[in-house]
């Protein structure tokens, strides 16, 4: 279940990251994490996972 928990924060984190490059009004990840937290305090720990794991997926994406 903790896998399906961060694979589903991976994906809102990347359709925010998508709303980001297509709109005028902007949320830093930062922000829309501690909203996340905020409206699931129990998943905490998958929402930082998801997280992590997009950070390093967008590094990797630039060193190529």
């Amino acid at each position: 279940m903790t896998s399906h928990s961060i694979l589903f924060y991976e994906n809102q984190l990347k359709q925010q990251i998508m709303n980001n490059l297509s709109s005028e009004h902007m949320i830093s990840l930062q922000v829309y994490i501690k909203i996340l937290i905020q409206e699931n305090p129990d998943d905490y720990k998958n929402i930082n996972y998801a997280y992590l794991n997009i950070k390093r997926e967008l590094v990797r994406a630039i060193e190529c």
